[in-house]
């Protein structure tokens, strides 16, 4: 069941698929020593699943005496698949590593590896593999779509967004492209475009209901309360869905190698279908209805077509079969917070934690209960235990920092921004978030006004927004530049209209830069619970 877990967190698209092999020239495998593929973590993956890897693998090594580069590769690549199909990334990423050095005119590889590192929160590595795939092929409108949503999380937006309307040109029809561009344009406060973006997805898919609680928001922002009020009413849990073949063709390979209804119906739940997910995993119970695998996919189908009762019902079978089940209990606790069920939540995502301590995505979730209800000093060590397993996650390394500096341990807070922005340069929040700790923080050994200024002036070149606008206030205040510092906070007010709460704040910085103070608080309050 692994890679079906988090239930509304992550994309059905991430997975890799297969495209058949090409017949051309066979070059030499290169001179370079190839990778070790290890076959590390298949306790997790289902028995037939395991077989069929092993066999690949052995297939693998087999072919390692060949001279010939193109057998190899095909060889290494499909391992790499099935790998990545799976969710070992640890091992699917030297598999593709070494397709891509056999096959180098196969772009298909270093597609997947991006999509990989992405996953493992590599954004620069996931960035350079894109942008590889299009120098070869620059017609790859996925490669871009994935590039700009990589660059987004780089906080590279202008690059981002020119790179979405590219695809929107190539490709109109592009829901996803479209849903990535309301995304932007609400986070630039451009409202009435936000609007035009999500209605436009709407009407390419019509099911994707996640759509409607960002698009009653914007709705709401632009003064719309009946409209927003409808579209709150209609919001769900089904997804945007990406149209790529590679899915598609990897779906139509794992059922080819003699895949099982739970592995078909995992599959169907990669590829977005969950109607025939639903159908399939179904087929599976009643084959089989003491393989807690198949209930836990099956409420996972179920939830994303919106049947929260019988995702319930499917994840509580799980619990009966196997009362510990990390998984069940998460995804029960994901169901709860959706509808403001805190305590109940609460309750299961720490069930989910003493099931499996390794599970990140329940140490993250319940870190982010236990921030969101002023529990810093509960929420640290599961926010410290998501970053240990999962080093890349960055809400974890941000929420972390805030949650550090709500208990006064401002030293530790830098710290760990610093990391952060050491493995993600060029991300927004990362930037920006370790400029104000500079700039504000009550700590004055932590302080660095010069250096927060060159971050803030990088977070405002990334994305002007009132946050970037106040960080540089911030900055120049901290430098006693006090006469900048009330230019760049008046321009944080005018951007913060309609944000009552954030304006009070803004406007009693204001009052301390008129009176030549520095701000010594990064945040304000209400902001360490978003």
């Amino acid at each position: 069941m692994r890679g079906f877990v988090p239930l509304l967190r992550r994309a059905p698209w991430l997975l890799a698929g297969l495209v058949l092999l090409g017949v051309g020239c066979r070059p030499a495998p290169p001179e370079q020593p190839l990778l070790e593929v290890p076959l590390l973590g298949l306790d997790g993956v289902p028995e037939a699943a395991q077989q069929q890897i092993r066999q690949q693998h052995a297939r693998t090594l087999a072919a390692s005496g060949s001279k010939d580069a193109e057998t190899l590769g095909a060889a290494y690549g499909k391992l790499g698949q099935l790998l990545f199909t799976y969710d070992l990334l640890e091992a699917a990423e030297p598999a593709l590593r070494n397709a891509g050095a056999l096959q180098p005119q196969d772009a298909r590889w270093t597609y997947y590896l991006g999509i990989l590192y992405r996953q493992k929160g590599a954004f620069e590595e996931a960035a350079a593999r894109f942008e590889q795939v299009l120098a070869q092929h620059p017609d790859d409108t996925l490669a871009r779509l994935r590039l700009a949503e990589v660059y987004r999380e780089l906080g590279r937006t202008d690059a981002a967004k020119t790179a979405l309307e590219a695809v929107v040109e190539a490709e109109p029809g592009n829901a996803f492209a479209h849903f990535l561009l309301g995304q932007m344009a609400y986070e630039a406060e451009a409202y009435a475009d936000a609007v035009a973006h999500y209605e436009t997805v709407l009407r390419l898919q019509p099911a994707a209901s996640q759509v409607h609680a960002p698009l009653g928001l914007a709705y709401r922002n632009l003064g719309d309360e009946a409209r927003s009020r409808d579209q709150l009413a209609r919001r769900g849990q089904s997804l945007v869905q990406l149209n790529d073949p590679r899915v598609r063709a990897l779906e139509a390979f794992k059922q080819s190698s003699g895949a099982t209804a739970l592995t078909q119906g995992q599959q169907l739940i990669a590829a977005g279908r969950y109607q025939e997910a639903v159908a399939t995993l179904e087929r599976a119970v009643a084959q089989d209805s003491t393989n807690p695998s198949s209930y836990l996919s099956l409420g996972v189908a179920r939830a994303h077509l919106g049947d929260r009762a019988g995702a319930v019902e499917a994840f509580e079978h799980v619990l009966r079969l196997d009362p510990g089940a990390s998984k069940a209990h998460f995804n029960l606790g994901m169901l709860l917070a959706a509808d403001g069920q805190r305590a109940q939540a609460e309750e299961r995502f720490r069930a989910a934690v003493a099931g499996d301590a390794r599970n990140s995505e329940a140490h993250l979730e319940l870190a982010e209960l236990l921030r969101r209800t002023g529990r810093c000093a509960e929420a640290v060590p599961h926010f410290e235990s998501a970053l240990e397993i999962a080093p890349g996650a960055l809400a974890a390394r941000q929420h972390l920092g805030l949650c550090l500096l709500r208990l006064g341990r401002y030293a530790a807070a830098r710290a760990l921004l610093e990391d952060g922005l050491a493995a993600n340069p060029g991300h927004l929040g990362s930037v920006d978030a370790l400029a104000r700790v500079l700039a504000a923080s009550p700590d004055a050994d932590v302080r660095d006004g010069a250096r927060a200024l060159r971050l803030a002036e990088q977070a405002l070149a990334l994305q002007r927004r009132t946050e970037t606008l106040e960080t540089l206030a911030m900055a120049y205040a901290e430098l006693e530049r006090y006469e900048e510092a009330v230019t760049w906070q008046n321009e944080a007010i005018l951007a913060a209209r309609g944000h009552d709460a954030y304006l009070a704040h803004l406007r009693q910085n204001l009052r301390r830069y008129q009176q030549r103070t520095p701000c010594r608080t990064p945040w304000p309050d209400f902001m360490y619970d978003r």
